[in-house]
């Protein structure tokens, strides 16, 4: 699997980090994100990576968190039947 665009190895600044699986999840993030924008194949998936190469791996992660949840969300309120029939 190739390296994000950016990606840095080296010791956190904050201590205590496993950089390895912060590198492993942002790669997650960028394989799932580009999965969502387009499928295999797909002749627009240049594109798509390139927009995806625009952002730092940390940004990728928290987007893919925070669309995460909201899908968890609404799903939630789908099957309680608050978003209607």
């Amino acid at each position: 699997m190739p390296a994000l665009p950016g990606e840095r190895r080296g010791a956190c600044r904050h201590g205590g980090c496993d950089t390895d699986l912060f590198a492993g999840s942002a790669r997650a993030a960028y394989w799932g994100l580009l999965s969502r924008l387009v499928a295999p194949g797909d002749p627009l998936t240049p594109q798509a990576r390139g927009l995806l190469d625009l952002y730092p791996p940390r940004s990728l992660l928290a987007f893919s968190e925070l669309l995460t949840a909201v899908e968890q969300r609404l799903a939630a309120l789908d099957d309680s039947g608050l978003l209607g029939p």
